[in-house]
């Protein structure tokens, strides 16, 4: 899944969550905690594998549940010390969200063995060759869907993206765009 996949996907369980809890849309506040934690994963894992070659996949230590529950557990402890029980559910949320969207996302386009991603190191899925670093990787990566793209060749890729950035954007926008509407409303009033 692409970062802004990840984001969308944490916005949408976030906001669902927080309407279910609270009966009101996502604060401000939260939604950043929440950007940063859908991307953590990959930020962690990918530069490891692909750079330092600590992991022979982008699916390591950040992605593995072993390491995933005690730190959303953690975070959550600290932020409810610090009386900031959103953030640490914002934090849960995007984290255990990224996960969970990196599996779903697998079954839904055929992955072999999706649910491997998140169990490292009981499974490591199939690995990378290091012959490249980590800029051309993402370079590679990027091409290879804008040539997709571009020939037609979609599958199911494409629409369940479309289908989740227009549902997202709604929900987005119906929640009062956080961040971006409380620095509008902020500057404009």
């Amino acid at each position: 899944m692409w970062p802004w996949g990840h984001l969308a996907f944490s916005y949408l369980c976030y906001s669902v969550w927080s309407r279910l809890r609270s009966d009101r849309p996502p604060a401000t506040a939260p939604v950043i905690v929440l950007a940063f934690a859908s991307q953590l994963p990959d930020l962690i894992d990918k530069p490891l594998a692909w750079t330092f070659h600590v992991f022979t996949t982008g699916y390591g230590l950040a992605h593995s549940l072993f390491f995933a529950f005690p730190l959303v557990v953690l975070i959550g402890l600290l932020a409810r010390r610090h009386r900031a029980v959103g953030f640490g559910a914002a934090f849960g949320v995007g984290y255990l969200s990224h996960l969970g969207g990196d599996v779903l996302f697998g079954l839904l386009v055929g992955v072999d063995s999706p649910f491997g991603r998140i169990v490292w190191p009981l499974s490591n899925p199939t690995g990378y060759t290091a012959d490249i670093g980590f800029v051309e990787r993402v370079t590679r990566y990027l091409n290879a869907f804008l040539v997709n793209l571009a020939d037609g060749d979609i599958g199911v890729y494409v629409p369940l993206y479309l289908l989740l950035f227009t549902t997202v954007f709604g929900l987005w926008l119906l929640d009062g765009a956080p961040p971006v509407g409380a620095l509008v409303r902020r500057y404009t009033e």
